[in-house]
């Protein structure tokens, strides 16, 4: 099954966590925010992630 991921780069309600950072890639628990997201979707049994940035 395939799955689309929508990454928006901007994000001002977490300004001035974004300010040099895409909203995406702000770390949670020392790993960005997508990856857990894949993460979480790989093991629910996607096989096909398609990421939108």
């Amino acid at each position: 099954m395939r799955v689309l991921l929508i990454a928006t780069g901007e994000n001002h309600a977490l300004a001035p966590l974004t300010n040099s950072i895409p909203s995406p890639m702000l770390p949670v628990i020392n790993r960005p925010v997508m990856e857990h997201n894949i993460e979480l979707l790989a093991r629910q049994g996607f096989k096909d992630i398609l990421v939108s940035l």
